[in-house]
């Protein structure tokens, strides 16, 4: 899938300058992957790209955890 293909290098782009910025990656792409093995994908967003209530809900816990967040 060409658009996958170009969102896994933009991935290793903002990876490249987060490492040298020091700044913290939410690595989406694995959070909606562990997703995506349960659901098909239009159960996350209808065309792709806007996420609907549950996609928001997975990227929000991604980037919670990423800041470190304690999940109680």
């Amino acid at each position: 899938d060409p658009m996958r293909a170009r969102m896994d290098e933009y991935a290793a782009i903002v990876k490249r300058l987060a490492d040298k910025h020091k700044a913290v990656v939410v690595d989406s792409q694995a959070a909606f992957n562990v997703v995506l093995e349960d659901l098909p994908s239009a159960m996350i967003n209808w065309d792709r790209v806007h996420l609907n209530h549950i996609g928001a809900a997975v990227l929000a816990r991604a980037v919670l955890s990423a800041v470190g967040f304690e999940w109680a």
